[in-house]
């Protein structure tokens, strides 16, 4: 094999390899237990019932202590909302729900 051929080798291999590390999956992926948690603690501490909105993933920040943030979604009526649900470990320690300017603030 030429150089020219090994050289270009290399480097279609690099590529390959950093393509697969910037699309690999997060060890710490949001799973359906980590929604159903957060819909539960932001039922169980507010005043919503969660079961009357559809909830949309946002944003997940942290490894161990994680913030996870959803949109919910109202299946008939009413406004939409984001809130927040802090998770430690499999723990649900907090759940603050923005809706309107108002911040109803939920702790265990």
């Amino acid at each position: 094999m030429s150089h020219l051929n090994s050289l270009s080798l290399k480097t279609v291999m690099l590529g390959l390899a950093a393509a697969a590390t910037l699309t690999a999956v997060p060890a710490h992926a949001v799973t359906k237990k980590d929604v159903q948690k957060c819909r539960d603690a932001a039922t169980q501490e507010t005043s919503i019932d969660m079961s009357d909105y559809r909830l949309r993933f946002v944003n997940e920040t942290g490894r161990r202590d994680r913030v996870i943030t959803f949109k919910a979604i109202p299946r008939k009526s009413g406004e939409s909302f984001e809130f927040t649900c802090n998770i430690n470990r499999s723990t649900v320690e907090k759940v603050t729900v923005l809706n309107e300017g108002t911040k109803l603030l939920a702790q265990k």
